[in-house]
């Protein structure tokens, strides 16, 4: 098992024990379309994995920690440990640094923000203040592992959708999209025009039921929704409760989050 290097908003690293169990045989094609940490991905360590999402700037992270772990630990280990850098690094301009640099601020900026949130403005800016609770920062060798868990792994930035077209039967995908929030507009999260709209909603649950439909393994994690559960009547759904982590408010963070993982196979500890 390798942990991933990222804080991710929704992150499931809280749920792997939960997670692991309803996994089945992973001996073909390990996807992920909705990437985030990877930390399920990290966790199981496929033979085979393609791996994406929509935010370029994560797809980028993780390309430069997979083909370059040395430049990239360089370039992080030069940075101020203690956060002291955090404004200046998100003054810069990406696109002006070299790749090691570029991904080293990714991470920076990922471990040191507010609940490791990642929202941009609609000209594409990181806008995340620093937040106080960061947890311990990746060592170098941390970072290698995970560099040496992507090598079996395609990485590539595109919509869900894209990468749903090359799943074949038997392939196993493991979708886990930003969850319904039907109280308030997003601002921003993981990127403007990703996941996240009622629209979306009734695409997913079409999705599944072509996912289903030519034979895949499809797990799935996602908030307890009527529509999804309506659409998928003949998966296995588990619910689970878990702390909110994204919420603004600490008390909302507190309170408990109804969520479900649905799955469309059997596993050993099925009866």
């Amino acid at each position: 098992m390798t942990r991933s290097p990222l804080r991710w908003a929704g992150s499931k690293r809280g749920l792997l024990r939960t997670i692991r169990p309803a996994l089945p045989q992973l001996n073909a094609h390990y996807i992920e379309p909705f990437m985030g940490s990877a930390c399920v991905f990290f966790d199981v360590s496929p033979n085979r994995a393609k791996l994406s999402d929509f935010n370029e700037d994560l797809v980028d992270f993780f390309l430069n920690l997979r083909n370059d772990p040395d430049g990239v630990i360089d370039a992080f280990t030069r940075l101020d440990p203690t956060g002291g850098e955090y404004y200046q690094q998100r003054s810069l301009r990406p696109g002006a640094l070299s790749p090691p640099a570029r991904a080293a601020r990714f991470l920076y900026l990922n471990r040191f923000a507010f609940n490791g949130v990642y929202r941009t403005n609609r000209r594409g800016e990181f806008n995340v203040p620093r937040g106080v609770r960061t947890g311990a920062l990746p060592t170098s060798e941390e970072l290698r592992a995970a560099s040496s868990a992507l090598q079996s792994a395609t990485v590539i930035q595109r919509d869900y959708l894209t990468a749903t077209k090359e799943v074949t039967k038997g392939d196993f995908v493991y979708l886990d999209p930003p969850y319904r929030n039907t109280t308030r507009a997003t601002y921003g999260e993981y990127g403007y025009e990703a996941f996240g709209s009622i629209n979306d909603v009734t695409t997913l649950a079409g999705e599944l039921q072509r996912l289903d439909g030519i034979g895949a393994r499809v797990l799935l994690s996602f908030n307890d929704d009527d529509e999804i559960i309506a659409s998928i009547p003949d998966w296995t759904i588990e619910r689970i409760d878990r702390k909110r982590s994204v919420a603004g408010r600490a008390s909302a963070r507190t309170a408990l989050a109804g969520e479900i993982l649905a799955r469309n196979y059997r596993v050993d500890t099925d009866a």
